[in-house]
């Protein structure tokens, strides 16, 4: 099992709402879940943070550099990855749907992230995500 390195994006406004899609059905990992923000691969050629402004731009026209948050180690069955984990705080702008890699996308307040967490409908690798990101960001997601 070869291990990766995934950057993601939290990407919240400035009242504290979060920017979230729903996986395509035909995605091979947790289709038709949920995911917050945008991410994908760490190329074997980039770092985390050029990752991260990357797949922001290809995902949501986002020119933005975020913010590092932190890392942690992600293990569930045959997926074995390196989080990388970055947020931005923006003024809430309409972000078209990424038809390749989401069904929908809107944009939702923090305990909507909650109900769809407490139902099962996250990706785990994004429950696992949100439960540390709420863990180093308690203050701001309430806003």
């Amino acid at each position: 099992m070869r291990e990766t390195s995934v950057a993601v994006v939290v990407v919240r406004d400035r009242a504290g709402w979060y920017f979230i899609n729903r996986r395509t059905p035909w995605r091979a990992r947790y289709p038709g879940r949920f995911g917050i923000g945008a991410g994908g691969k760490v190329n074997d050629t980039e770092t985390a943070e050029a990752a991260a402004e990357r797949e922001l731009r290809e995902e949501t026209g986002l020119d933005v550099r975020p913010r590092p948050v932190l890392a942690f180690f992600y293990v569930d069955g045959a997926v074995r990855h390196t989080v990388h984990l970055f947020d931005i705080v923006i003024d809430r702008v309409p972000i078209p749907n990424c038809a390749a890699e989401w069904s929908a996308s809107c944009w939702v307040p923090p305990r909507v992230v909650d109900r769809l967490h407490r139902a099962g409908l996250l990706s785990p690798d994004t429950a696992a995500l949100w439960d540390r990101y709420q863990d180093v960001q308690p203050a701001q997601c309430l806003s």
